[in-house]
């Protein structure tokens, strides 16, 4: 049995979230949900989660709990609510959808917090999305024949925080503009080598909240003229993230003969990308050969040099990184 004093026990009225392998005590004499089961004792419990886990109150917040919330300065409850709500890591559409019945992480947390009180849903929302990072990337997806155009160009939601994007292209469609890609999408079902990629985005009903973004690609993965369309797209507020104060592009390119090198300098010189916030822009470029077309080292850094030339940020960070 942990050492801690009884004295240290805390009463569940808000969604508590405990890091793994930490040790809180309870008072659960009114009912706490811990991991879809429902729990009450006549004497404290000793929580101990082998991974993250949120402790949630099971009855509705009463009068009590309403009063002593009122008198917390508006500072003290954002803390409160930042605790729970607020992650280290950068959250992405994976970590944001649903697993059966449960969420994971800090999303479960703000399921919780948005059916307490209209004043503590409102500022959990606000705190959710101004405070974290959020992931933006592309996955793989089996091929399909998809003939609603409106579902390639506007995107599916995913749940209420992410919806998708979907990229249907061809083998070495790497070299359009944005309206050749949109034309392309009209007729991508047709294709006959096609393949389907899903871009995750955070859902534009939130993206004016959102201060921080992080893209990622994954190794192996190359980009496509659909990928500078977004980025010219996103740096003009083309998906609505008005107050975005900070955004690390951190991009593998895959390379596998110098006309690719080509086209990449070639996708980012149509439209110069620039961002009007802080930010940072990590490239590198992966040489996988292809029918012995050489491509040097110097290539590979001059291109990186080039291309990271042309995407911009107005602003400096203010943190180191």
């Amino acid at each position: 049995m942990p050492s801690q004093s009884d004295s240290a026990a805390i009463t569940v009225l808000l969604p508590h979230n405990v890091a793994g392998n930490t040790t809180v005590i309870v008072n659960a004499l009114h009912e706490v949900i811990i991991n879809g089961v429902k729990l009450r004792s006549a004497t404290r419990i000793y929580v101990t989660p082998l991974e993250s886990t949120t402790i949630a109150p099971a009855a509705p917040l009463g009068s009590e709990f309403a009063d002593g919330w009122k008198k917390l300065p508006d500072e003290l409850k954002l803390k409160v609510l930042a605790h729970n709500l607020v992650d280290a890591e950068p959250l992405s559409a994976e970590r944001c959808k649903l697993e059966g019945e449960h969420m994971a992480d800090v999303t479960t947390n703000l399921y919780h917090h948005l059916r307490t009180t209209p004043e503590i849903a409102a500022l959990a929302k606000e705190v959710f999305y101004t405070e974290n990072t959020f992931m933006l990337c592309w996955t793989s997806a089996e091929n399909e024949t998809i003939d609603d155009i409106d579902e390639l160009i506007d995107g599916d939601f995913v749940d209420d925080r992410y919806e998708e994007f979907r990229d249907v292209f061809r083998d070495g469609l790497h070299e359009g503009n944005e309206d050749e890609f949109m034309d392309f999408l009209r007729e991508g079902s047709e294709a006959s080598d096609k393949h389907e990629r899903i871009f995750y985005r955070p859902n534009k009903a939130a993206s004016h909240l959102i201060r921080s973004l992080l893209w990622t690609s994954r190794d192996g993965e190359w980009i496509s003229s659909a990928d500078f369309c977004i980025m010219h797209q996103m740096a003009n507020d083309g998906f609505g993230f008005t107050g975005l104060l900070d955004i690390t592009l951190d991009l593998d390119i895959e390379i596998n003969c110098k006309l690719d090198l080509d086209l990449l300098v070639a996708c980012v010189q149509g439209e110069p990308i620039a961002f009007k916030c802080a930010g940072q822009f990590k490239l590198r470029l992966v040489h996988v050969p292809d029918e012995d077309e050489g491509v040097s080292d110097s290539d590979l850094a001059r291109t990186a040099e080039r291309v990271k030339e042309l995407v911009t940020f107005s602003k400096k960070r203010k943190r180191s990184d």
